[in-house]
């Protein structure tokens, strides 16, 4: 065997060996081991046979093969450990070559009966990676030759070191992933949970219609829509928009507030999506904008109703295709943002009267919140007045309203 390793082409194993280290996830990893493998020995197919730990079984998460319907049936096959050419060379730990499978004892046919596969030679080469039996990589019928010779062994087990490492390394990276994903859905749980707790310190009501904003607030925070919040000034438009940001999976991500109606329709332009150096005068340098700093996260809108007619299809497109193009640049960039919007104005009486347009409503309002005023939820205002007079009490240096009885109502006094 070591004269024959002396002929092996060790460039093709180095680059073959340095791919297969380059890909992290498993199921692309074994495709390209699959396919490349076949490939350097013209063989019928290749297929990396996994342990399944519990069962102690082999599997076949891919196959490559001339025939695709023979990997769709493989992927249901499994072979208890032990039985069948792979089995014992997963257990023995030794490479094979069997030039004629009808002849040995340890052929199980039971795979070619289940995949319509005739299987006449073999080649088997154990995979281990850090002393850990992870399966076995096969070869099956050599084309346009009777059998595979002792160079294409040779061949297979140069590579299933490298093969085993790679699958090595990509499981502790998926295991990685999943466990990172497993613990992002319990941080966002719970943060989810501490927002509704800190919910009652910033927005206070008990009242039937905060009920119900609470309840709409606990759908917005798990949907990834768009959210219109609608309410007249002071109604709390914008500590909602936060709530719902905290308690989303978005709540490590930035929440960006624009004040629509505070730039005129060029600075706002430029506020939202940037620009580029030399865009306009005054312009020295590269503004990234609050579309590309929310990255990730949410950009508030408020006071969305007095954006310029001229500008909406800019932010519809945003909306329809996740793009924006910054001031002086032609390319569009994708962005990964959420948009919250809000405002006191009618908009579908806007919408009437062509002063904002219909289909950027409608991708504006996919999740419409009404916030009530105080006039309409009256049980609140002892709630309200008694926060009020909880805060002033921390203040005892400054001047303060304070609520006081008298002979007909409450009366504000300076204390």
């Amino acid at each position: 065997m070591e004269s024959l390793k002396g002929s092996l082409p060790y460039r093709l194993i180095y680059e073959l060996g340095n791919a297969f280290a380059s890909r992290l996830e498993l199921v692309p990893l074994i495709e390209l081991v699959t396919s490349k493998c076949r490939e350097v020995l013209d063989a019928d197919g290749v297929a990396v046979m996994l342990l399944d730990a519990e069962s102690r079984e082999l599997y076949f998460p891919y196959f490559s093969d001339r025939d695709p319907k023979v990997a769709e049936r493989l992927a249901r096959v499994r072979v208890p450990v032990g039985k069948g050419i792979a089995g014992e060379v997963f257990q023995t730990g030794r490479s094979v070559r069997i030039d004629n499978v009808s002849t040995d004892r340890h052929f199980y046919s039971g795979v070619d009966k289940k995949t319509g596969l005739t299987t006449r030679s073999v080649l088997a080469a154990p995979l281990v990676a850090k002393e850990v039996r992870l399966g076995v990589i096969e070869a099956v019928n050599p084309l346009g030759r009777e059998a595979f010779s002792e160079n294409d062994l040779a061949l297979l087990e140069a590579l299933a070191d490298s093969v085993a490492l790679a699958i090595h390394n990509a499981d502790r990276v998926e295991k990685l992933r999943a466990s990172q994903e497993i613990l992002r859905t319990e941080v966002s749980a719970l943060r989810r949970d501490l927002a509704r707790h800190e919910l009652l310190d910033e927005i206070i009501g008990v009242s039937p219609e905060m009920a119900e904003v609470y309840h709409l607030m606990n759908s917005a925070a798990v949907s990834p829509i768009s959210v219109l919040l609608v309410g007249e000034t002071g109604s709390g438009k914008e500590h909602v928009a936060r709530a719902i940001h905290r308690m989303s999976a978005r709540a490590d991500k930035p929440f960006m507030a624009v004040n629509c109606a505070a730039l005129s329709e060029h600075l706002l332009n430029s506020e939202l999506f940037g620009h580029r150096r030399g865009a306009f005068t005054g312009a020295d340098r590269n503004q990234p904008g609050f579309f590309r700093a929310a990255s990730g996260g949410i950009i508030f809108l408020d006071e969305i109703g007095e954006m310029p007619l001229a500008m909406q299809p800019t932010l519809l497109r945003v909306l329809q295709d996740g793009e924006i193009i910054s001031v002086g640049d032609t390319r569009p960039e994708k962005v990964n943002v959420r948009v919250f919007s809000a405002t006191n104005l009618d908009l579908k009486a806007a919408v009437a009267a062509g002063r904002f347009r219909a289909d950027l409503y409608y991708r504006l309002s996919a999740f419409p919140i009404q916030l009530p005023p105080l006039r309409a939820r009256r049980r609140d205002i002892p709630l309200l007045a008694a926060r009020f007079l909880a805060i002033a009490s921390e203040r005892p240096t400054a001047y303060v309203h304070c609520i006081v009885p008298a002979k007909k109502g409450i009366v504000l006094a300076r204390r």
